[in-house]
């Protein structure tokens, strides 16, 4: 196998060499940032869809789709919680959630384009100082590119992803197709 001239291909110096990189540029920082702006634009960015839904009137998504799988995989205090507030959001049908919704999303994604852009000019020893005028166009455009990709990625809604019959006894998917579980398949809660 020839040798790259460069490239040291001693997987222990190697080793050695990316983690002393990481920690000489501070990454974990970086990463602990992103991570914690991704974080923050969640919950404007699900305020601006809820507030869209209800402008739309489509509140039966909540209530048919999102609802009982936020319910089954939460506590009834947490449930509770969630579904009053996505409610009065659904029925409101305010503008301000939409635009200040969105543009806290925006904000908090273009945040995260901020903090990248420095760690890579910290890794390729880019030392020039870039100004908030330089740099912030460009954070806003790629902040609204992943506000984009955000609602793309939305998981499907249970029904899409369920093409089984519901079970008549516990409204359950069930891998029967006369729509009903067997008496195996429920426990005595009514619930599989």
């Amino acid at each position: 196998m020839p040798r790259v001239p460069g490239l040291n291909t001693d997987v222990q110096a190697l080793t050695s060499d990316v983690v002393s990189s990481f920690r000489r540029n501070g990454l974990a920082n970086f990463a602990g940032a992103m991570a914690f702006r991704e974080v923050l634009a969640l919950i404007p960015f699900l305020l601006f869809l809820l507030s869209l839904l209800g402008f739309f009137d489509l509140q039966e998504v909540w209530k048919e789709d999102v609802a009982p799988e936020v319910e089954q995989n939460a506590s009834e205090a947490a449930f509770k919680l969630v579904d009053d507030t996505v409610r009065q959001v659904l029925s409101q049908k305010q503008v301000w959630w939409l635009t200040v919704g969105l543009v806290l999303t925006v904000w908090e994604l273009s945040a995260i384009t901020r903090v990248t852009i420095t760690a890579l000019d910290r890794i390729y020893g880019y030392h020039r100082r870039r100004g908030l005028v330089e740099v912030l166009p460009r954070s806003l455009w790629l902040g609204v590119a992943m506000a984009c990709a955000w609602s793309r990625r939305s998981p499907p809604s249970a029904s899409a992803r369920c093409s089984r019959a519901r079970c008549t006894a516990c409204s359950r998917c069930c891998p029967s197709s006369s729509g009903g579980c067997s008496p195996r398949q429920r426990s005595p809660s009514g619930s599989r």
